[in-house]
């Protein structure tokens, strides 16, 4: 944390003692100035021998750039080759002389060359902490230059990419130019507009991250068509080999750049240097406390009463050194003291620190609450404390001068173990000490080992040699360069490293650069030719790069890059198995190189051993708990499974490392999660990467996917809120979105508004919604898979886009098929889902069965998946070309058969041997005859007299029962169900193997009389007796050639005809299309064609005689239920008379005469004879008069008129309600009926016929419970005359009159 306004302060008051101000018109030289610095009222001011330039001499619109008088001399030196050229530029000089001016100066002149605004100027810095410090200063500076400033780090989201892609001065990082320069062909057009890089501390080349810093300056010579390159350094002996490294310009790379180099005597504040050697065996924590004993007398010697900071390897030592200082303040006298007693009291949250404070002292490192650091980093510029016991962290985060440096040891901890300060940290360090507007002067003390003193006292005077570092992660850069196509061949290789600062060093000092398998000393050019192809040829081992003559980096290599990972980590990933689970991608993951330095310390192995044992843990590790690997596991699932660490004291002293450490993980395990996800997006394999991506969304929001976890996302919700809402049945945002907000604040114990505020927050949770369909048959070419086409709409539920935690989600789509193969994969953000995003692609299938499973979620979030299954339902037939042929079974007695067809040869030459040949004519057999002469018959002595078709006789298969399908229909008893293919080949067209039944099908019995079958036996036996007599008549038969063990279904696979006979005329009704012969047959299942003759007889039967009917449909008998079945059960049936009446639902199970007990005077009498269908229909349609046929009505309610379906016809009478056409009479209810009888009696009633002429064709479709037949009109006895008329027409509907 930066203090705002206190640091601004002190920046300007070290900028205005950085640059020293000389009056012109004085004859003396300033107070303020360096002893140096001469000025006269009758010369131009000198300082160093070098005259003074004023910013006056500037443009009026940059002066307010450079608020001072005079430029100082460093300044002053270098205006000329940086304001007045644009030649590339070094500066090396001293902490503090500055350099800082001279960017500024580079900036003013690239804003005055380009008028257009046509350009970027990029920023390097070493850290983020400089990078923030001059985002900071220059925001201010250069806003009235209308030039935009962008910070672009490992923090910088991908949301923030806008901005800085509109600002002119991108401050960054080497690392992270480095990744935009990986994709530089995303960001091409960024990339071109550079026409200034400005590299700070480019002294940090000797330091390991010193080579991508490197890697990126030589990418941006090569990349960049005119750049300038103004580098800055501290006082560095070797500067010169900069300058041949960047070269003078773009056009002039064999020629140096300029360059410009000051000593020690233009440091503004002289600083005093001390290296004290101490002698010890012993290990650096114990050589640590040796050092606390020396640390006071040191102190005592150098303070001086002023500021002081301690540096200190260990977050620890930094605790236990301020505790040890303090104790020993307190224990001195007042007038012995080191540093004063603080005049006010500084509040702290940390209780070991608030104890300190009170002394003057304070400790900072990263692991302190954030609160703390600002609040102790104020009081020590306001001079409450006066002592600060730091990590190294500090010397590069804040600007905390001081007048006392010490370095309490030389080590610090790096990838896992102790190593010696960088060059650059110690520079860092050093430059604290110096206080401009206090002092005009400072002490540093180095505290070391004694063998290190000459390493150190030789780096504080500027006389350590740069050297590259390239050369210890070559192979990382060389894969990048691979991967951006600048290198293509080994030519192109060598020619790439010629021009980094490794070239330039090498020839230099060959004997610093000791490679591995590379030989020592020799041509410098030859050993970096073999350097090259070592790397080469285990990138190409790995399979990261191709092994072709001009190679180019594999979708491994590619991501590698892309993700900035290490070569040995890209071989831990590589070895994660294909359809790997969630878990083995973690183990992997974990065991990763770049957490090599998170290791296990002695005092977290028991508190990691019992987390491991919670039952939260998703993912147990089954072995002692000992390794880093151990450590990262469990700290990602500590965290992803919402456990609370334990509130005991003991823990307490880990607590604050588990936090610091835990934020590294995470930070780091995003770039090897989405490294895993492109890969196995690349091997196509779907499981792999869904699990990969469920994992990447669990680790970004930090807590598992499909649990209810998720509802932790949701702000000012911790984990009593869930366990409430989880008690409420409450387990998803999703259903916590569909509560009111009265119930949510009744849940939560809340008062109003924060359930209205919680609903606001609410509707940005992004709820996506997707729509998948198969669209046909994509374009196959012969011998492939086959291919659906697959339509996918994405969009969301919600009113506006979503925005969630002020991000606007990105999102994932994928769709893989159920064995496991991805076929696409999609990542974009969700504003492109505002009208509905559409996404087209074809999937390969590999069998009938196989589904297509689309999935889509957001990339960060959990709890937003969205899931469809896709079933293509495509023909066996479409897959035989894929499949191989079975072979045929060879019987001992038989030759083998030739396996298919695309074996024979093209011209019909099969090159059968003669033993094949033999044998086939062996195994024909002569059918038997009664003549023993080999003589062809004549063919005029042939019986041509009726003509016969021999039809395939089917054997009779077993019952297979009907099995319910997934759509809750029933299968079909045919042999092409379920999929199965036709004898030809190819798929039936059979409605009933597609969408099933309504009904399970029923056995039918041996010798049923369904029209189908009886018809098909019928002609059968018909032809079989028309051979046999064609046989006995003429006596012998023809010679029937047949293989003896041909199978049944190989004679079956076409039908046999007599071509020497004339075949008879069929009639219509057979060679009709498929949906009028499909109506024939269910028109003459229920009646025949013949016309209806109404029976002329007296009605023998009558509903009053209460006798039990004789009707077939009452009887469950199969010779009167087989009679009215159809024979074609996948048919669409017409609608019931319980669909037409829109009867209940919990009525259509029962009988219709059996439902209800029907009383005799509730039933109306019938006219016609008894098991007549005229007075089954009368009885069942219960007309209002018998006596009378109805006139016609505007209802067609027939199947059938004039041998044609009236469909149009039927659909309005479902549809539409029924209207009576004659009024008829009104009965009364008996008071005991039922609503039900009613509703019954009432629906049995048809609809009065539109087209009585057309009685003869007229035909309704029936089912087993009901039978049609035409009423006839009955007659009236004479004898009823003789009685009342007016009783008689009472009686009449009510009764029949007999003679």
């Amino acid at each position: 944390m930066h203090a705002p306004s206190t640091y601004t302060q002190v920046e300007d008051q070290l900028e205005n003692a950085s640059h020293p101000e000389t009056p012109r018109r004085q004859g003396c030289a300033s107070t303020n100035s360096t002893p140096q610095t001469l000025t006269l009222g009758h010369a131009p001011p000198m300082a160093h021998g070098i005259q003074l330039i004023s910013p006056h001499d500037l443009p009026d619109r940059f002066r307010q750039v450079f608020p001072y008088e005079l430029f100082n001399a460093v300044q002053s030196k270098c205006f000329a080759p940086i304001y007045k050229t644009n030649d590339n530029v070094v500066v090396s000089a001293p902490t503090g002389s500055g350099k800082t001016a001279l960017l500024e100066l580079a900036i003013c002149k690239v804003v005055e060359g380009h008028g257009s605004g046509q350009f970027k100027i990029v920023y390097q810095a070493p850290t983020k902490s400089l990078c923030a410090e001059r985002m900071r200063d220059w925001l201010k500076k250069f806003s009235h230059l209308n030039l935009q400033c962008a910070e672009l780090t490992g923090d910088t989201t991908q949301a923030e990419m806008a901005r800085v892609k509109a600002a002119s001065i991108i401050v960054t990082t080497p690392e992270k130019w480095d990744s935009i320069t990986r994709k530089w062909t995303d960001h091409a057009k960024l990339v071109h507009l550079v026409k200034l890089f400005l590299i700070d501390e480019v002294h940090i080349l000797k330091d390991i991250r010193g080579a991508t810093l490197e890697v990126v300056t030589s990418r941006m010579k090569t990349m960049g068509a005119d750049v300038r390159f103004v580098a800055l350094s501290a006082t560095v002996p070797n500067s010169h080999d900069i300058a041949i490294w960047l070269g003078k310009d773009h056009t002039n790379q064999h020629l140096p750049a300029h360059r410009e180099t000051f000593g020690e005597d233009f440091r503004p504040v002289k600083l005093q240097k001390h290296v004290y050697g101490y002698d010890g065996l012993m290990n650096d924590f114990a050589f640590d406390k040796l050092l606390d004993g020396k640390l006071t007398s040191l102190i005592q010697k150098h303070t001086h009463k002023k500021p002081i900071m301690v540096f200190c390897f260990t977050r620890k030592s930094v605790e236990s050194t301020a505790t040890m200082l303090a104790e020993w303040w307190t224990r001195q006298r007042v007038v012995d003291r080191a540093w004063p007693a603080p005049l006010q009291q500084t509040r702290v949250g940390s209780k070991e620190l608030q104890e300190l404070v009170g002394c003057g002292v304070a400790f900072h490192h990263a692991g302190l609450d954030p609160q703390d650091r600002h609040a102790t980093e104020t009081a020590y510029l306001k001079g409450d404390i006066s002592l600060i016991c730091c990590t190294s962290t500090l010397a590069v985060g804040v600007n905390l001068p001081c007048h006392l440096v010490v370095l309490k040891g030389t080590v610090c901890f790096q990838d896992g173990h102790l190593v010696e300060y960088s060059d650059l940290e110690v520079m860092q360090m050093l430059g604290r000490a110096g206080r401009p507007q206090f002092d005009d002067s400072a002490v540093a003390v180095i505290m070391t080992r004694s063998d290190k003193v000459e390493k150190y006292k030789k780096m504080i005077s500027g006389q350590d040699v740069l050297e590259s570092t390239l050369h210890l992660n070559l192979i990382e850069h060389l894969n990048s360069e691979i991967s951006l196509g600048s290198v293509k061949d080994l030519y192109q290789a060598k020619q790439w490293i010629s021009g980094t600062f490794l070239n330039v060093r090498m020839r230099q000092n060959p004997k610093h650069y000791k490679i591995d398998g590379i030989s020592q000393g020799g041509d410098t050019d030859k050993r970096l030719e073999e350097v090259c192809e070592r790397d080469i040829k285990l990138l190409q081992e790995a399979s990261l790069v191709t092994k072709d003559e001009r190679f180019s980096c594999t979708e491994y290599g590619e991501a590698m890059s892309r993700y900035m990972i290490h070569y040995d980590t890209m071989k831990f990933l590589s070895s994660i198995p294909p359809q790997a689970k969630t878990e083995q991608i973690l183990h992997i993951i974990c065991q990763a190189p770049e957490f090599k330095d998170l290791r296990m310390k002695p005092q977290e192995r028991p508190f990691l051993r019992e987390f491991n044992k919670s039952p939260f843990i998703k993912y147990p590790i089954h072995e002692t708990v000992s390794t880093t690997a151990h450590k990262i596991s469990l700290m990602i699932q500590i965290q992803l499974g919402g456990i609370e660490h334990p509130a005991d004291k003991d823990f307490a002293v880990v607590r604050r490392q588990f936090l610091t450490e835990k934020g590294i993980i995470f930070e780091r395990i995003h770039r090897l999660i989405r490294c895993v996800i492109d890969c196995k997006a690349f091997d196509c394999d779907a499981v792999a990467t869904r699990h990969a991506l469920d994992l990447a969304r669990s680790l970004t929001a930090e807590f598992w996917e499909n649990s209810n976890l998720q509802l932790r996302q949701i702000p000012q919700i911790g984990p009593a809120a869930v366990r409430k809402l989880v008690s409420n049945d409450i387990n998803s945002i999703e259903k916590f979105m569909q509560k009111d907000t009265s119930t949510i604040e009744r849940i939560m114990s809340k008062n109003p508004p924060y359930g209205r505020k919680t609903k606001d927050t609410l509707m940005g949770f992004p709820m996506l919604d997707m729509a998948a369909q198969i669209m046909g048959r994509g374009n196959t070419k012969l011998g492939q898979c086959p291919k659906v086409s697959v339509k996918v709409v994405l969009s969301y539920k919600n009113d506006k886009v979503p925005v969630w935690k002020n991000k606007k989600p990105s999102l994932t789509f994928m769709a893989e098929t159920t064995d496991g193969k991805l076929v696409h994969i999609w990542r974009g953000n969700i504003m492109k889902l505002e009208k509905g995003f559409e996404l087209k692609f074809n999937v390969a299938l590999s069998g009938p069965s196989e589904e297509i499973k689309c999935w889509v979620a957001c990339e960060e979030i959990v709890g937003t998946i969205r899931s469809c299954v896709l079933k293509p339902d495509l023909p066996s037939s479409a897959f035989l070309a894929l499949t191989p042929r079975p072979k045929p079974v060879v019987h001992p007695r038989t030759t083998e058969r030739k396996a298919s067809l695309d074996d024979a040869d093209e011209f019909g030459e099969d090159d059968l041997n003669d033993d094949d040949m033999l044998a086939a004519i062996k195994s024909i057999e002569p059918a038997k005859c009664d003549y023993g002469s080999d003589e062809f018959e004549d063919i005029d002595d042939l019986d041509h007299s009726k003509p016969t078709i021999i039809k395939k006789v089917q054997k009779q298969g077993s019952f297979i029962p009907s099995v319910q399908m997934a759509n809750g229909k029933w299968t079909c008893n045919h042999e092409c169900a379920n999929g199965k293919l036709l004898k030809n080949g190819k798929q039936c067209k059979h409605r009933c193997c597609h969408e099933g039944l309504d009904k399970p099908r029923k056995e039918k019995k041996v010798g049923g009389n369904g029209n189908g079958a009886a018809s098909g036996s019928r002609e059968m036996n018909a032809n079989a007796n028309t051979n046999q007599k064609s046989k006995t008549a003429k006596g012998p038969s023809k010679l029937k050639i047949r293989l003896k063990d041909e199978s049944v279904s190989d004679s079956e696979d076409a039908e046999i005809i007599d071509l020497a006979q004339a075949v008879s005329p069929k009639p219509y009704a057979k060679l009709a299309p498929r949906d009028y012969r499909k109506l024939h047959n269910l028109h003459t299942s229920v009646q025949s064609d013949k016309s209806v003759r109404l029976p002329k007889q007296k009605p023998g039967f009558s509903y009053a005689s209460v006798k039990e009917p004789q009707l077939p449909f009452l009887y469950k008998h199969e010779k009167f239920a087989e009679e009215f079945d159809s024979a074609d059960s996948g048919d669409d049936e017409l609608p019931s008379p319980f669909a037409l009446a829109d009867i209940p639902d919990q009525l259509q199970g029962q009988d219709a005469f059996e439902s209800f007990d029907l009383q005799a005077e509730d039933l109306v009498a019938s006219s016609f004879p008894d098991n007549s269908q005229a007075s089954l229909e009368a009885g069942m349609l219960e007309l209002a008069e018998p006596a009378m046929v109805d006139p016609a009505g505007s209802q067609v309610d027939s199947s059938f008129a004039n041998g044609v379906f009236d469909f149009d016809a039927f659909a309005t009478s479902a549809e539409t309600p029924k209207k009576s056409v004659s009024p008829l009479p009104k009965k009364e209810v008996p008071e005991n009926e039922s609503a039900s009888t009613r509703l019954v009696k009432e629906s049995l009633k048809r609809e009065r016929s539109a087209t009585p002429e057309l009685q003869d064709v007229k035909h309704r479709r029936v089912t087993k419970d009901e039978l049609v037949s035409q009423p006839i009109q009955p007659t009236v006895p004479d004898w009823v005359n003789d009685f009342d008329s007016d009783l008689i027409n009472e009686l009449k509907g009510f009764v029949d009159f007999v003679d």
